[in-house]
């Protein structure tokens, strides 16, 4: 079989081309999952023991009253602080998984137990009343299950 040499030149370029996409679509892809590893919050306090806190009245009312400005604040109280308007208004599409979960833990604690408390948090870290509105919590929600009954 006799080479034709413009074939030769085209096949060659054609893999030199492929070769090149293939690694800029690979940089792209690293890039990538390396800016959203970039955009996560702090895992500073993924250690932190959640559980310790919400079997605590007394510690959680001292949260509380950091995240609703009316106490002094631990590190980790102004951390969430910082971090809650965003949470909320993302989906906490920036936590770590641990974050979700702990954060879960505690909204449905502070939902179950701590009503008054969760409804004056939302109107300081969702004013705008995205959270609310996607999930359905607030005042209007006891409102509307008091009207069905």
């Amino acid at each position: 079989m006799k080479l034709n040499l413009p074939v030769v030149c085209a096949l060659a370029t054609f893999i030199v081309i492929t070769d090149h996409l293939k690694i800029a679509v690979a940089e792209e892809f690293f890039k990538a999952s390396r800016s959203k590893r970039e955009e996560q919050y702090p895992s500073t306090y993924d250690d932190f023991d959640v559980d310790r806190v919400l079997a605590s009245e007394r510690l959680m009312k001292s949260y509380i009253k950091c995240l609703e400005n009316k106490g002094p604040c631990t590190k980790e109280g102004r951390t969430l602080q910082q971090y809650l308007p965003d949470a909320l208004a993302t989906d906490c599409e920036k936590c770590t998984a641990i974050q979700k979960h702990q954060g879960g833990k505690v909204l449905t604690h502070i939902l179950q137990f701590h009503r008054d408390d969760f409804d004056e948090l939302l109107q300081i870290y969702d004013p705008e009343g995205v959270f609310r509105k996607k999930y359905s919590y607030g005042k209007e929600d006891e409102e509307g299950d008091d009207a069905k009954r």
